[in-house]
């Protein structure tokens, strides 16, 4: 068997030969040398012999590690429960994973990861791996929501995360976690506005997830939008459920009205970055792009009546007084403006294709 994992390389004939252990196929067994070559094979018996020397060596360190290991380390099972809260309520279908401390600068160790539930519960159970002393556990938060489309992130596009404090091992171990960042209470407003669309609006979402993006550089100290980007000035508070809704909003209007390059054209045209006002005047489109969303958030409604729809204030009125005049729901509306698509620019256009669909008009 020796034999097999010791090879002559072949320099040139009449028995010069260089010996190497190794397994490399161009190399010559030593059963093929001729047997003129004495020298050669005492040599080949030593390199063999230091192989096997090698291989002991191995082997014996391999067992006392196995050994050792079975005595120094051992599984710990774990139960771990927890809620997770922001500012008091809780964060439901958020990431949760539990992380083990390491030793030094090893990455600390994943053991598991789950999802919150509608009460902001979790729980996870298994066991785990640790070497001399008994494991330090910790509570990772990952503001995303795969199932309900949401990503809270740094103003690189990274998911934000959180930690708890790092306990000593227990076999049943509670996280009570409540957690007062300008980042949670962002996924929790975002997430309820989520769920106010979809209860609303009865369509499936029209973008595959929502970035939500917290201090972010901005001109302005308003959050501003693009097809399924939220960015969240560095200088604004905490942000609010109609914030959040009105942000959704416009996000909804941009992908049902034509998606990237209707949106890029009609903020050159209608010169979308700007502050928003219930009583802005500017134009048409603008007019109509601020109302919307403000509609939808149930803010600016109680302006006018008035006919000028360059006013976004007046805007969110009319679109309001369609609902009501015309017993319309809100996804009436939204199926008008899906509907409408790229014709609708204006109050005007929205008014006259919600006629044209249901026989009625402010």
């Amino acid at each position: 068997m020796l034999n097999q994992q010791c090879y002559l390389f072949v320099l040139q004939a009449n028995c010069l030969y260089t010996i190497e252990c190794t397994t490399k196929e161009e190399l010559v067994p030593i059963e093929n040398l001729p047997l003129s070559c004495p020298y050669l094979l005492e040599r080949h018996s030593r390199c063999c012999w230091k192989m096997l020397h090698w291989k002991v060596v191995y082997l014996l360190l391999v067992t006392i590690w196995v050994n050792c290991t079975n005595v120094l380390a051992k599984y710990y099972p774990i139960d771990v429960t927890g809620r997770i809260k922001c500012k008091g309520s809780a964060l439901p279908d958020v990431q949760v994973m539990l992380l083990k401390k390491t030793i030094g600068k090893v990455p600390d160790f994943t053991v598991a990861s789950t999802f919150t539930d509608s009460d902001g519960d979790f729980q996870i159970a298994g066991r785990v791996f640790n070497l001399l002393t008994e494991p330090r556990l910790y509570i990772v938060v990952g503001f995303q929501s795969v199932g309900n489309h949401l990503r809270v992130e740094t103003p690189d596009g990274f998911l934000q995360r959180q930690n708890s404090t790092p306990q000593g091992y227990s076999r049943e171990m509670d996280f009570q976690i409540n957690f007062k960042s300008k980042v949670c209470w962002a996924y929790k407003e975002f997430y309820d506005a989520i769920q106010d669309f979809k209860a609303r609006g009865k369509i499936p979402l029209p973008f595959t997830t929502l970035h939500v993006r917290t201090n972010v550089s901005l001109p302005v100290n308003t959050p501003q939008t693009t097809l399924n980007i939220v960015r969240i000035p560095q200088k604004q508070g905490y942000i609010t459920y109609t914030e959040a809704r009105e942000q959704l909003a416009h996000i909804v209007y941009y992908n049902l009205a034509g998606g990237a390059n209707r949106l890029a054209k009609d903020i050159k045209i209608y010169k979308y970055g700007q502050t928003h006002d219930c009583s802005k005047k500017t134009n048409a489109g603008f007019a109509f792009n601020a109302g919307w969303a403000e509609y939808w958030a149930r803010r600016c409604t109680a302006i006018g009546p008035g006919t000028d729809y360059t006013i976004e204030g007046n805007v969110a009125a009319a679109l309001l007084n369609l609902e009501i005049k015309c017993k319309a729901s809100p996804a009436k509306l939204v199926d008008v403006l899906k509907a409408g698509g790229k014709n609708i620019h204006s109050f005007d256009d929205f008014n006259t294709k919600f006629k044209e669909m249901y026989n009625c008009a402010t």
